[in-house]
Parts: C-alpha cells; structure tokens; sequence
C-alpha cells in the first residue's frame, strides 16, 4: 500500500455556488493527517474519532431518479458506497488487492434519514467521515449536500471486515489499521 506523501491540499474556489464547501479538500496520507495533529486518536479504547470529511462529487443521472426526476430513495446508499470507496483509493487502498488476500469491506446496518428530494442533473456531494474505528468494524457518518450546504440525505453506515470466503468477521488488515494510527 503507498502512501501519498508530501501531503497536498487542494484550494477550492470561492465562489457563492462553493461557499458551503470547506476551504481545502485534503489528499495525501491518513498518516500525514495524525501526525499534522488534523485527526486525533484515542489508543487507550482503540477507537479513533476523525476530524477530517471526505468529499466526493456526485452528478444525479437520468438512470438515478423515478419518472418524475426525483432521485429514487435505494440510490442514496449507493451514491455513499461510491464514495466510500473513493475514500478507501485515496487512503491507496486497493479492493483489488484486499479480495486476493480474501479480505471485503461489508455494510452491516445502515440508517438514512431522507431531508429533501434530489433531482436529475443536480450536482451534489457526498460528505464521508469515519466517526468509529473497531478491531473488525467502522462506522461512517454520510451526508449528501448541495453547495449551498442543503443537506437531501444523512446516516450512519457500519461497515464491517470480512473474511470472503467465509463471510465471517476478521480483523481490519494490519497495514490498513497503520494507515490510520501509525502515530502510536
């Protein structure tokens, strides 16, 4: 797994349609991130609280939405899953090389709370932040905004680890688990 250091930030513009949007959007290393003092770790309960939020845009295609343009409800969960794993590749995590070594990222529970219709050809983005690091699981806390800041949906989706051929649970991977508390 490599690592995207020199931490590099990205400045957004500040237009009135990106105001809502945070001032920099971080790619680089999870470990960069600790060691900057940005995500703070709690060793003593092995649960970490993350203070960074992933962003991912999301276009609301044709193909996403009911006969009357409105997003259908189930296409929330996957517009989270996209970025999920978005955050997963750029953390330089590879599902590819997690499913050789029998190793998937599952949802175990989800809750959404549904707050406005999206429609076709909104360009909207999926807020992602960790909020819970467990042995086998984490917990991340979702939201679908627009750049006015509007929230359309919101949740919580617990994600556990697994090992694939058996679907039973299994340690994170040790070099996945680094990526997030290395600073011990």
């Amino acid at each position: 797994m490599g690592s995207f250091d020199p931490i590099v930030f990205h400045k957004c513009s500040n237009t009135p349609e990106t105001r809502a949007i945070p001032t920099y959007i971080f790619v680089g290393s999870f470990t960069s991130l600790v060691s900057l003092g940005i995500v703070s770790v709690n060793f003593s309960t092995k649960i970490c609280l993350f203070q960074m939020t992933f962003y991912w845009p999301i276009s609301v295609y044709y193909e996403d939405t009911d006969a009357g343009g409105v997003v259908y409800h189930s296409n929330y969960l996957n517009f989270f899953e996209r970025a999920r794993t978005e955050w997963l590749k750029a953390l330089g995590v590879s599902q590819t090389a997690l499913l050789a070594d029998d190793t998937a990222f599952v949802v175990k529970r989800a809750e959404l709370e549904f707050r406005k219709a999206a429609r076709f050809e909104q360009n909207l983005i999926v807020e992602t932040k960790v909020i819970e690091l467990k042995k086998a699981s984490l917990v991340f806390h979702q939201r679908l905004v627009d750049h006015q800041g509007n929230c359309y949906c919101e949740g919580t989706v617990l994600v556990a680890c697994v090992a694939l051929s058996r679907m039973r649970p299994r340690a994170i991977p040790l070099n996945i688990v680094q990526e997030f508390d290395s600073a011990s």
